[in-house]
């Protein structure tokens, strides 16, 4: 008889929804109280989500306004502090890229092995523009805070 695994499906939500989601399933048998609380805990998170993506979203308006009452276009390279504004920036990593790590590879170990390509992107929110970082994994020591901020200096610094 064969062994099956049980996954997660891969999603979008976050981890609280995640939990709420897992508790609210798992909840089924139990007293109605219990479920009830359950569903409340899940209502209280969506109504502070939501808060949140409205608070989000205003800043991205407000950002798209002093884009457009300042005339910027594109993303440049500017001196620091010599405009009077604030501006809204995401980044994040994205997946992985794999791609062939040698062309000079014999036969099929060309596709069995190949390199991996972590990817940063910086987004001014307003434009809306994004600046990817591909970093090759010989020169990725990791993805903590150290590699984030040495990212945003070199988008910020350097310009994009």
């Amino acid at each position: 008889m064969p062994y099956i695994v049980r996954t997660r499906p891969l999603t979008d939500l976050c981890w609280e929804c995640q939990r709420n989601n897992e508790a609210l399933y798992r909840s089924a048998n139990l007293p109605d109280s219990i479920k009830s609380a359950k569903v409340l805990q899940q209502q209280q998170h969506l109504i502070l989500v939501q808060e949140e993506r409205s608070i989000y979203n205003s800043m991205v308006y407000d950002a798209k306004l002093t884009v457009a009452a300042a005339g910027i276009e594109t993303l440049g390279h500017n001196q620091p502090c010599s405009n009077d504004f604030a501006m809204h920036y995401s980044f994040d990593y994205a997946q992985q890229v794999h791609f062939p790590s040698s062309p000079l590879q014999p036969g099929p170990m060309y596709f069995l092995v190949p390199r991996k390509c972590g990817i940063f992107g910086v987004c001014c929110e307003a434009l809306p523009q994004q600046v990817n970082y591909l970093i090759d994994e010989g020169m990725c020591t990791s993805k903590g805070s150290n590699a984030v901020i040495t990212y945003l200096h070199h988008f910020l610094a350097l310009g994009a």
